[in-house]
């Protein structure tokens, strides 16, 4: 499973190593390391391919669900890096959705204590967190708007 992850592999030697005794080993190798071209300096040929993959195509099934699944993870944590990297320099993070908000009321007692008055009070603070909502998206706006501008200016300073 792990020489799966270099794509640039193209032959194996695994001569003197115990696993290799076992006859289907050549078979787990063609299927489980499907960009090697050789093993034990023996040119791996398409039939031999295929009928290894067919062998273990239930497992090489599962293990291909499970590495998509994990490149999309790491391909999504990539993306959320990047996203916040970027407000960040635009001095805005964690404004794009309601941390802002969560931050200031989240240790709030007597807030909380309050909305356990009645149905009016929880109308008001609904009401007020909608509003904190619209003005911290106005910000997150204006400080993306704002990194452009500063972006262009430096660009034009240094040319």
């Amino acid at each position: 499973m792990y020489l799966r992850k270099f794509p640039n592999l193209k032959s194996l030697n695994m001569a003197g190593n115990p696993c290799t005794a076992n006859a289907e080993f050549r078979m787990l190798v063609c299927a489980y390391i499907p960009q090697l071209v050789y093993y034990e300096y023996k040119l791996i040929t398409t039939e031999e391919s295929n009928i290894a993959i067919q062998y273990y195509l239930k497992d090489l099934e599962i293990l291909e669900r499970e590495e998509n699944k994990l490149k999309k993870q790491i391909k999504d944590e990539e993306e959320a890096a990047a996203r916040e990297a970027l407000h960040k320099e635009a001095f805005v993070e964690q404004l794009d959705k309601d941390q802002l908000y969560e931050a200031l009321f989240e240790k709030d007692e007597d807030g909380q204590a309050l909305l356990l008055m009645n149905e009016e009070v929880q109308e008001i603070y609904n009401s007020f967190r909608e509003q904190m909502g619209l003005v911290t998206s106005e910000i997150f706006e204006l400080g993306q708007q704002q990194m452009k501008l500063r972006q262009e200016e430096i660009s034009q300073y240094q040319s």
